[in-house]
């Protein structure tokens, strides 16, 4: 190879590299997390039907667009103790978690977080009685 041809070469490499690394950078951002809040009745952790519905519409929106990991922050209202509404805030995420299973949903995605009582938004009583479902793509 002539130097001439190897200069050539070169260049091309480098200008190939230059291409790659600008189309990189101007890549879209991954889009924002979704975040789908669910509600239990009191003293509960059985789904009702709009939970069930959107649980089931998540699961057939993974087929299109499969997540990357789905995370499910429970919370628990404020009592004395707290043991037992951590304990119930744990049960609503396992529920969560069986049904999108049952739709299909490889559970090795999904992880939840008993937040408790500690990250309340507000003061309501039907704020402790929420998971957070949170889809990340």
């Amino acid at each position: 190879m002539t130097d001439q041809h190897a200069n050539t070469r070169r260049r091309f490499v480098t200008l190939a590299a230059t291409i790659a690394l600008t189309l990189a950078a101007c890549a879209a951002p991954p889009p924002p997390p979704e975040r789908h809040p669910l509600f239990f009745a009191p003293d509960s952790a059985v789904l009702d039907q709009p939970a069930r519905d959107l649980i089931g519409r998540l699961a057939g929106e993974l087929g299109a667009k499969p997540a990357r990991e789905i995370v499910l922050e429970s919370f628990a209202n404020r009592t004395e103790s707290g043991t037992q509404n951590r304990m119930l805030a744990d049960q609503r995420a396992e529920a969560i978690i069986r049904a999108f299973e049952a739709q299909g949903v490889d559970p090795k995605i999904i992880r939840a977080i008993v937040v408790g009582e500690a990250a309340r938004i507000g003061p309501s009583a039907l704020e402790g009685r929420r998971v957070d479902v949170t889809i990340q793509r």
